[in-house]
């Protein structure tokens, strides 16, 4: 199933007191990545962000399904050089009390012009 470009802009990441990982997409949404159960997610959250210590900060891209039926998606997060990858097989929580979706981070690493052939830019 192709993708398409559903949203860019600037991200930046944080670690919270706790350890655990919050990432801010362009000022305005907060969302937690959570391992549990053998898998990890990512849950929309509150913003504290005077408290989270910031671990990196750069562009991101977000893919989705050209399609309704399928809410998978693909975030392309800049890191330094290279991209990393996130893939979104539940689909990305919008909501502030939809449940936490499911993620599956990827160890490859990408080059900008990748990103952009894989997102038709």
């Amino acid at each position: 199933m192709n993708k398409e470009l559903k949203s860019k802009g600037k991200y930046e990441l944080f670690t919270t007191p706790d350890g655990k990982e919050v990432i801010n997409f362009d000022n305005e949404s907060y969302y937690s990545f959570t391992k549990e159960n053998g898998g990890e997610f990512i849950a929309p959250t509150e913003s504290d962000s005077d408290k989270f210590s910031s671990k990196a900060t750069g562009s991101y891209y977000f893919a989705g399904a050209e399609s309704e039926e399928d809410v998978s998606g693909t975030l392309y997060l800049e890191d330094g050089s290279e991209f990393a990858k996130i893939d979104f097989p539940q689909g990305f929580p919008t909501k502030r009390d939809e449940p936490k979706k499911k993620i599956i981070r990827s160890d490859d690493r990408f080059n900008k012009e990748e990103v952009m052939k894989k997102l038709g830019l």
